[in-house]
């Protein structure tokens, strides 16, 4: 049983961390995207 409630709490920590880092890399406005393989992208074919 605790066991499972530890799964669950990782699993959510987790998709909390993945989403948040989601959101500053494409949506945030006021984060720069320095070492972003996005911009290294874009920096080559320009």
């Amino acid at each position: 049983m605790i066991q499972t409630i530890l799964v669950f709490i990782l699993f959510g920590a987790a998709c909390f961390y993945l989403g948040r880092m989601a959101y500053l890399t494409f949506f945030s406005k006021d984060h720069k995207c320095e070492g972003c393989a996005l911009k290294k992208m874009y920096q080559s074919k320009t």
